[in-house]
């Protein structure tokens, strides 16, 4: 029982022991872990301490660069204005030193200020010179416009005359139609009406009547009277002198054959159907040939302008870079000339003022400096406004340019198509139309078509050789 007990006993104490010893290591981890977190917690700072104190060196560095930077632009400023105030004193030296050099420039300025004067003033004339030629040529502008004007009459005149010659054709025609129309209620009582040149020749053989004879005589009579009509009229009303000798040759034809050929009135309407035919294509002829030399005269003065008018735009081009070059070397000129007055008055206050201390000459040089540069700002701003004044100016002068430009384009379009129309109405009356007595004679046209259409074709090229 006692071993026993002491067996019990010690367990409980091993148990004891063990269950201290288990704690004691839990407690020395957790001191561990406590000391490991100091240390990580220590080394971070340490980490960030060299990080500033890395940082504060960078930054002092930088610094210094700077301030070693400004101490070297410090020092280098000092000795310009160390330079500076040698220069200054060596020029006060100099113009105290030079007063009859001041006088002879101021001479020499005086002479320069009237060549200036004298160049503002021929500025001013060729300003005065392209006015007159703006003038001169918003003049001719308007010259053309009325020549436009006119071109456009003459197109309205034209028409009128295109309509007029219509309407005697569509006349002439219905007085043909009527003529044949009368010529065949006579000659149809007694045969049939002939269809061709051939059968009127058989019944020329085979012999006619006194009454034909007579109806013969009679249209025959009308058919002479009504060609004369017709010459007389192509040659009243025309004046082209081809056009004239084939009437003629139609009169001496007709004349020729009245006596001739009495009893061939196929024949008779060939001659009246060709000097019809005659005054079909030579109608309005002269009234084209007129507006032809017209068109042409005005397409000349056309040519003629647009060449005065591109001298006009290099001239004004040339004379306005030319201004503007001179207006420019003036405004220099004029800058030049007021600083060298003001150094020239400067230099007499020096000589006057000379028992001012350098401090004070120091700060009435600073100062005259900046007046100088105030000026010259100045100056460089106006002499910009009188840049832009020239060219708005020429900017001006090109759009008046440009736009008689344009009017001529727009004469030059309008003379296309005039002549368009005119080349269409000539087309339109040498090609063949159709009409009463080419129907009602259309037999009969077979026989004198070929030199109808040989006529034709030579007055067509003579027509179409005028354009």
């Amino acid at each position: 029982m006692s071993l026993e007990q002491e067996r019990h006993l010690l367990r409980r104490r091993l148990e004891e022991t063990k269950g201290e010893s288990e704690a004691r290591v839990i407690e020395l981890q957790t001191d561990l872990e406590t000391l490991r977190s100091q240390l990580e917690e220590q080394n971070e700072r340490a980490r960030r301490a060299e990080r500033d104190q890395a940082t504060l060196v960078t930054e002092l560095t930088a610094q210094n660069a700077r301030l070693a930077d400004q101490l070297r632009e410090a020092a280098k400023q000092e000795e310009q204005l160390f330079l500076e105030v040698k220069l200054l004193r060596e020029k006060c030296a100099h113009r105290s030193n030079t007063l009859q050099d001041h006088v002879s420039s101021l001479e020499i300025l005086r002479d320069e200020v009237q060549l200036v004067s004298a160049q503002r003033t021929e500025l001013e004339r060729r300003s005065l010179e392209l006015r007159e030629e703006r003038a001169r040529a918003v003049a001719a502008l308007e010259e053309a416009e009325e020549r436009a004007a006119a071109l456009e009459r003459l197109r309205h005149e034209a028409e009128h005359r295109t309509r007029l010659a219509e309407q005697e054709r569509d006349e002439l025609a219905a007085a043909l139609a009527a003529i044949e129309v009368e010529r065949r209620g006579r000659s149809g009582s007694i045969q049939k009406p002939p269809r061709s040149l051939q059968v009127e020749m058989e019944c020329e053989e085979s012999g006619s009547s006194l009454g034909e004879q007579e109806d013969l005589r009679s249209e025959v009579t009308r058919a002479v009277k009504r060609l004369k009509e017709l010459c007389v009229h192509l040659r009243r009303g025309e004046d082209d002198s081809g056009l004239q000798s084939d009437c003629d040759e139609s009169m001496l034809v007709i004349a020729n054959n009245t006596e001739a050929e009495v009893n061939y009135p196929g024949a008779l309407m060939e001659l009246v159907e060709e000097v019809y035919n005659l005054a079909l294509s030579g109608r309005g002829a002269p009234g084209e040939l007129g507006l032809a030399v017209e068109l042409h005269r005005v397409r000349e003065e056309l040519d003629q302008t647009k060449e005065q008018l591109k001298q006009t735009q290099d001239e004004l081009k040339r004379r306005g870079e030319t201004l503007l070059d001179t207006t420019s070397k003036l405004s220099v000129c004029e800058a030049e000339l007021r600083g060298v007055k003001e150094e020239r008055d400067r230099a007499r206050n020096d000589m006057e003022h000379t028992q001012l201390t350098k401090d004070e000459i120091l700060a009435q040089a600073y100062q005259v400096r900046d007046q100088a540069v105030a000026r010259k700002n100045r100056a460089e701003v106006e002499l910009a406004r009188t840049r832009i004044d020239v060219l708005q100016a020429n900017s001006q002068l090109m759009e008046a340019i440009q736009q008689k430009v344009e009017l001529s384009q727009q004469l030059e379009q309008w003379q296309i198509d005039v002549q368009v129309l005119l080349d269409e109405q000539v087309r339109s009356k040498l090609t063949p139309t159709s009409n009463p007595i080419s129907t009602i004679n259309k037999e009969s046209s077979e026989v004198v078509a070929p030199a109808r259409k040989k006529r034709s074709n030579s007055s067509s090229k003579k027509m179409f050789g005028l354009f």
